[in-house]
Parts: structure tokens; C-alpha cells; sequence
């Protein structure tokens, strides 16, 4: 795997992002505080079957072999009903397996980072219009003090789901997270690395979203947006002193759009 070697969180002034960052947390939270509804959510896209996931689902299953044919259409809709009147696909045996997919699924607490500071959507979208913040993580410190995480790139795919695949998937967990890994093409300019906790939410009672704490030296830089005011800019700066954490303002080149950032000048 190709492991980031930072990892970006862009936040902005609101009181609970600030308390975050002096109490040296992150927040996992479930699909449905997402701002994407087909994230982490059941509302994905899938077909049904294709011929080759009902092979494969056939062999592993050992239930006959399909015919090596082209026409695939009629046959493969025989096959579906033929496995369905058995009780394998959506049935009660699809059924279990799909369940503990979603299970997983929709009660799973993800944090979700970036892998840049210069991205002048996510300034916008969760910056408050490049008027915030956004937090530099050392990747291999922020991984290594949480325990049982799971961590990947998302992949950005307008392909369905297969659900022959997922009811075939010997680990039900992997199934879900190959899921929650996958967004759709619209949002790859947000360059995504995602954490999963290994820990998921039992029932309704458990909270939506759940603070994870990090050693001090994770965080090691903040950068601060284009159109920040000063004054919570120098309290964020004093809230901090004697922490190890550098502090950058960003600015546009002259000649392009592209952003990039210098040292923040402090006051004493």
C-alpha cells in the first residue's frame, strides 16, 4: 500500500473543531453525518448478477457449471431465478450475507482526509470559503496510536456493485469496506485517504460519531486560508504555544491558480 506521508484536515473556526485540536482528537462518525448520501450508506449502485459473477458464485458454491455461451441475457436471468428458488442468492442464505455486509456498512465510524493542503475545493466546501483552517498529520504517527484502524485510498468508480460477488465474499467485513472505499468519480478531486475503525456501532443507543485521540506530535502543521481573520488566527496560534506544530498561511501564485504556502508570520 501506498502510504501518504501526510494526511490534510480541513476544518474551520467552529468551537468544536477548535476544542478538537486542543484536546488532540479526530471524530469518527457513520455514513448517514456524511455529506455524500451513497456514502457509507445501503443507497449504492449494484446490478443484480452477470454471467461471470454467477460462475464464479456457481464454483465456489459447487452448484454446476453455466454453459459457456454468449447469450447470456436469458440464461443468466434463469440462473438468478434458479439459484433464488434455492434460497442462495436472495434468499435466506443471501440474505445472512447480505446483512452482515450492511451491518457493517451503514455502522461503520470513518474519518475522512485528504492528501493536500492546496486544493481550492475543499478550501471552499470545508474551510468556510478559505476563511478556516486546514491540519497536517504525519500519517505514520496518526495510524500507529489507533488501535485497530483500517486504512486505504478511496477508489472513485461509477461501476456498479456486483451483488453476487458480495453475497460470494468468504469475509463479509472485506465486502463492506471494498464499499466504503469506492465513492463515485464526481468527488476524486478531493484525493481522499480514509480511516475505518475496526469497532462498529452495536444499535441505535451508540453514538453516530465518537472522538479518537492522538499523540501531540501527530499533528504537525496548520495551514491557514487565504481569507482568514487575524484575530482567531493569533488566538488559534496562542492556544498552541509551546507545541511543536509550524503554522503557514496559504497564498495564490501570481501567475496561476495554484496555491501554496509560507511561514505565518506570529506576533509576541
Amino acid at each position: 500500500m501506498n502510504l501518504p506521508k501526510y494526511l490534510y484536515k480541513y476544518r474551520t473556526f467552529d468551537s468544536n473543531h477548535l476544542k478538537s485540536i486542543i484536546d488532540n482528537e479526530i471524530w469518527f462518525a457513520i455514513g448517514t453525518t456524511l455529506n455524500d448520501p451513497f456514502d457509507c450508506t445501503v443507497n449504492f449502485p449494484n446490478i443484480r448478477a452477470d454471467r461471470d459473477s454467477l460462475m464464479r458464485f456457481a464454483k465456489a458454491r459447487k452448484l454446476g457449471q453455466i454453459p459457456n455461451t454468449n447469450s447470456c441475457s436469458g440464461l443468466t436471468m434463469a440462473w438468478i431465478n434458479e439459484l433464488e428458488s434455492r434460497g442462495e442468492l436472495l434468499g435466506d442464505k443471501g440474505n445472512k450475507y447480505m446483512l452482515r455486509i450492511y451491518q457493517v456498512l451503514i455502522n461503520a465510524y470513518v474519518c475522512c482526509f485528504s492528501t493536500s493542503f492546496k486544493n481550492q475545493l475543499l478550501w471552499s466546501h470545508y474551510s468556510n470559503h478559505h476563511k478556516g483552517i486546514c491540519l497536517r498529520f504525519n500519517t505514520e504517527k496518526l495510524i500507529s496510536s489507533i488501535d485497530n484502524v483500517f486504512h486505504d485510498w478511496i477508489t472513485y468508480d461509477n461501476a456498479p456493485m456486483n451483488m453476487v460477488d458480495l453475497i460470494n465474499s468468504k469475509d463479509q467485513q472485506k465486502a463492506a469496506m471494498d464499499i466504503i472505499y469506492t465513492k463515485s468519480k464526481d468527488w476524486d478531486y478531493e484525493k481522499e485517504y480514509r480511516l475505518i475503525l475496526d469497532n462498529i456501532r452495536k444499535n441505535k443507543n451508540d453514538p453516530e460519531a465518537q472522538p479518537i485521540k492522538y499523540p501531540e506530535d501527530a499533528l504537525d502543521c496548520i495551514f491557514f486560508g487565504i481569507e482568514v481573520n487575524k484575530n482567531k488566527k493569533q488566538n488559534l496560534i496562542e492556544s498552541l504555544k509551546g507545541r511543536n506544530i509550524l503554522f503557514k498561511d496559504v497564498y495564490r501564485a501570481e501567475t496561476s491558480y495554484e496555491l501554496f504556502s509560507r511561514d505565518t508570520k506570529t506576533t509576541k
